[in-house]
């Protein structure tokens, strides 16, 4: 679980985790806040290269990194949250980087056994 407090508009990490390509709805953030915060509606953003997707915050300032920003490995995952009132934005932080995104385990081609040597072949023939 990521864990990140913003201080106004600093937005500074508590705690990370090594994060993967092609993970879907797995890597948990929490967000704590100052008393700047109080009575916004909290809104955290997340981004690698050039996507960025925006996931509302529940009552307990969680979310789940959204699947998208975590495509490609080799990317720099960054996280920020705004705060708005009445439909506007009224404090945005900063972005904290939240690491690289590693390259995930992808499926790789279905194994065999061996093609048997030719005295292979003739042993097994054999059959005493």
């Amino acid at each position: 679980m990521f864990v990140l407090y913003a201080n106004k508009t600093q937005l500074s990490v508590r705690k990370r985790e090594p994060v993967t390509s092609g993970s879907v709805n797995i890597y948990p953030a929490r967000f704590e806040f100052s008393g700047d915060w109080d009575g916004l509606t909290r809104t955290a953003v997340f981004r690698s290269s050039a996507d960025t997707y925006s996931v509302l915050l529940d009552l307990s300032g969680e979310c789940i990194i959204p699947w998208e920003v975590l495509t490609s490995h080799g990317r720099q995952l960054t996280a920020g949250v705004y705060g708005t009132r009445d439909n506007e934005i009224v404090l945005p932080t900063v972005w904290a980087d939240l690491g690289t995104i590693l390259e995930g385990t992808a499926p790789g081609k279905e194994t065999r056994p061996p093609t048997p040597e030719l005295w292979q072949e003739a042993l097994d023939n054999k059959g005493d």
